[in-house]
């Protein structure tokens, strides 16, 4: 009973509802399709990703960006490592590099050079979210404006996660996410930013202050949930784990709120199962589920 309440209050701080974990349904045909940019990668022991993960096996953290094509025009999921990384990465704390080392492959800007890129959606401003955002200097860069503030505050320029190098030029085109009082199977709040039902945006608080989540329908049988590093495996769904709990500690701002996160995203996982949720950082089950560019899936070939 105990236990009932605290979840309920939870879920109250959280801004959703306890019991309506399914997702509505999708209707129509949406001229949508999804594809991936693998930009870098880190391979580590999984027990260094999640709280009972196996120090015997390798996990591989990609550093992923996803493009869509959408009838309105094409965007980015997060930017992944830039064209730029090496030396953005210089302004790393020494203390903290070896904990973050990464092998580039192809940035963003140069897989997908032949198309127009309008929009840029990040799921927080950390330095391997943020870093290919000033390639596409065209493109309006979106993120909550709790976000944006935490990113340009002396807080996060003195922490792990954030590089002030790569979000700092003026010449950024900035657009805020602001969500609305409109329920979305458990969310009290949520964005239909395209008013077409294919991409809404959910707060995930925990990782970063102004984390958010894109929920992407294809259709109702392709629908992906684009968390962020609200978990890093989608082994930490089944059972509900935390991070590492030295990596909790370097790159989780509030690990109990993070904690609610997860066992959210856990529940809604359970309740649609046409449902693929996407970790940024999960190699092993984004490899499986979303092709590499030019293949896509979805309903939209080409613009």
């Amino acid at each position: 009973m105990i236990k009932n309440y605290i979840l309920l209050v939870s879920f109250y701080i959280l801004g959703v509802s306890s019991f309506a974990f399914e997702l509505p349904e999708v209707t129509g045909h949406l001229n949508i399709s999804l594809s991936r940019l693998e930009t870098g990668f880190n391979d580590s022991p999984e027990g260094l990703i999640f709280s009972g993960g196996s120090f015997g096996s390798t996990h591989r953290s990609t550093h992923s960006a996803f493009v869509v094509k959408h009838s309105s025009g094409n965007f980015l999921i997060d930017s992944g490592l830039g064209k730029n990384i090496d030396k953005q990465f210089e302004d790393f704390s020494w203390m903290f590099k070896p904990f973050f080392s990464y092998v580039k492959e192809v940035p963003a800007i140069e897989s997908i050079k032949e198309l127009s890129i309008d929009k840029i959606f990040i799921t927080h401003l950390h330095w391997d979210h943020a870093s290919g955002i000033s390639d596409f200097p065209n493109a309006k860069v979106f993120t909550t404006a709790q976000e944006k503030e935490h990113a340009f505050s002396d807080v996060a320029k003195s922490g792990v996660g954030y590089l002030f190098n790569q979000y700092s030029s003026k010449l950024i085109r900035w657009g805020e996410l602001k969500l609305e009082d409109k329920e979305y199977g458990p969310f009290r709040k949520s964005l239909d930013f395209f008013g077409d039902g294919s991409f809404i945006v959910v707060a995930l608080p925990g990782h970063t202050p102004g984390s958010v989540g894109f929920i992407l329908n294809l259709s109702q049988e392709q629908r992906f949930f684009f968390v962020g590093d609200s978990i890093w495996s989608v082994k930490q769904l089944n059972p509900v784990a935390e991070k590492f709990f030295i990596s909790k500690k370097l790159v989780d701002e509030r690990p109990e709120t993070l904690l609610e996160t997860i066992e959210l995203i856990s529940n809604i996982s359970k309740k649609n199962k046409s449902l693929v949720v996407v970790p940024s950082h999960d190699y092993p089950h984004i490899s499986k589920r979303i092709p590499v560019y030019p293949e896509f899936l979805g309903n939209k070939k080409g613009q």
